[in-house]
């Protein structure tokens, strides 16, 4: 960690720049009036990995909920709720980004078609969410937050800035562990691999050895 919580807050801040939310720079959870942000380190300055992985050339991640959470807790319920059927189906396809062709968010993709829509780092990318803070609003904000995909994912290296990883999708996740274990899918993926800053994260040199098997790249 950088010590200062800077590099979350910068990504809060472009989120949110007027409101300027509270946000515990101890938490890898951020709620927001209409999604979630999880930030998560993925491996120290050193290389050494963390128990979050990526597999599938990037298009899972491995995520670990606080130990204290269980299936009962609203912010694991909104989680859990990117995995239902056709509604969630329909929303993944409305707010999918520019580039992302329908249907490309599968694992094994190689991104060769993507676009230069791919990881843009911390401050850059935080409107991407949607994000809104508060408790208010009509019938117009309404409308635009059943709009937004719930979930988003920052990730990084320990100590250097936040690289937002676009949409997540709950694949599978056990409530029985402490602390529970989520698998998540990359909706963008194949955009992301379009990302010097993303393949850093991912390490896809060693992913790309058999993307069909999900072996993670070297941490």
């Amino acid at each position: 960690s950088d010590g200062t919580g800077g590099f979350k807050a910068a990504v809060v801040h472009e989120i949110s720049p007027i409101a300027n939310p509270k946000f515990s720079k101890m938490s890898g959870i951020q709620e927001w009036r209409n999604v979630v942000t999880l930030f998560v380190n993925v491996g120290d300055k050193h290389g050494n990995s963390y128990d979050n992985v990526f597999t599938h050339c990037g298009g899972r991640i491995t995520w670990f909920a606080q130990p204290r959470q269980g299936e009962d807790t609203p912010v694991i319920q909104r989680i859990t709720r990117t995995k239902d059927g056709k509604g969630m189906d329909a929303l993944a396809l409305a707010t999918a980004p520019a580039g992302l062709i329908p249907g490309d968010e599968d694992d094994e993709e190689d991104g060769e078609d993507g676009t230069k829509n791919g990881a843009k780092t911390g401050a850059e990318a935080g409107a991407k969410t949607g994000a809104e803070t508060g408790t208010g609003g009509g019938k117009g904000r309404q409308r635009r937050r059943d709009k937004e995909w719930p979930v988003h994912l920052f990730c990084r290296m320990e100590g250097c800035e936040y690289v937002y990883c676009g949409r997540l999708r709950t694949i599978d996740h056990d409530p029985s562990a402490r602390p529970m274990k989520f698998t998540f899918r990359l909706l963008d993926a194949p955009l992301l691999r379009t990302s010097d800053d993303f393949l850093g994260l991912v390490d896809l040199a060693d992913a790309d050895a058999d993307p069909g098997v999900g072996g993670a790249g070297k941490k």
